[in-house]
């Protein structure tokens, strides 16, 4: 297990010995102050993060060299507790997502996959939808070549392209919300290379925007635009971008939201195994947020 995932699972595992349960949830429940597995999240995951954990298909075309790829996400964030007393909100929540990458061109080749788990911390002024919002996440990610990628010139795959990309980062994010939809962000992580333990910075801003509502048939139709930019000093801090624009379909009284896009990106590829491959894609996606 990964040394930062057993220094947090130590962590929570204290946390959770410390909270006096039986007088922090009382008959009236949220009232008291603590909530066991809270109603939606306080600070939901950026929406245009290729690594955000949010289930997505995607079909891509890639502007170098004319390939066809295909992306499959499957993840989730689930509220663990929420503690509502003073004047700021907190809720640990646990997060999860595996990424697949797909060359469409010729045999359906499954290149790569990612794995994230992480344990995200949310802070937000008591009561309010709007204004500042904070998150500091510490997770484990992990990539790995499929056997597919490795073997596909016939030949025994070198050794390093065996050992599978891993960091373990913690990360910063500060948002200001104008709305519960419409908000910025920004922030900053820091990175431990998994085979040498080297000590690496991540930096990361961006934005989301939705119109205003039209109803139809009883769902909520908005026209809405995403971007995230990042720079890791692994990549020798080159420009990632990622930019979405397009259709968010969701009923009033749901959690639930399908989004549409048109997704552009630019810079180091996201899966972990190709992070020193530049890329330039565009294409068409569709999200399922939870």
């Amino acid at each position: 297990m990964p040394q930062l995932l057993r220094y947090t699972l130590c962590f929570l595992a204290t946390l959770f010995l410390l909270i006096p349960l039986d007088d922090a949830i009382a008959a009236d429940g949220p009232a008291s102050g603590l909530t066991l597995i809270p109603s939606g999240l306080l600070f939901p995951p950026p929406l245009a993060d290729p690594l955000s954990p949010i289930p997505y298909l995607q079909y891509l075309a890639t502007t170098n060299d004319e390939t066809r790829l295909g992306k499959v996400g499957a993840g989730a964030t689930f509220g663990l507790v929420r503690f509502e007393e003073g004047p700021m909100d907190f809720q640990l929540n646990i997060d999860g997502g595996i990424f697949s990458r797909f060359d469409l061109q010729g045999a359906f080749t499954a290149e790569t996959v990612d794995y994230l788990i992480g344990f995200p911390i949310d802070i937000v002024p008591a009561g309010s939808s709007q204004g500042w919002a904070f998150q500091l996440t510490p997770y484990h990610t992990s990539s790995h070549l499929l056997d597919q990628t490795i073997l596909k010139d016939g030949n025994s795959p070198p050794p390093e392209e065996s050992v599978p990309y891993t960091r373990d980062i913690i990360r910063f994010l500060a948002a200001y919300r104008f709305t519960p939809l419409n908000r910025l962000y920004a922030g900053f992580s820091f990175a431990f290379n998994g085979e040498n333990r080297t000590y690496l910075h991540n930096y990361q801003a961006g934005s989301e925007f939705f119109s205003s509502a039209k109803n139809v048939s009883g769902a909520e139709f908005r026209l809405y635009l995403a971007d995230d930019i990042q720079v890791k000093e692994e990549t020798d801090w080159n420009l990632n971008l990622n930019l979405q624009v397009g259709l968010s379909i969701q009923r009033p009284e749901d959690r639930q939201r399908l989004r549409i896009a048109i997704e552009y990106y630019a810079g180091s590829a996201a899966e972990g195994k190709f992070h020193q491959q530049k890329e330039q894609n565009i294409g068409l996606a569709a999200f399922f947020d939870l």
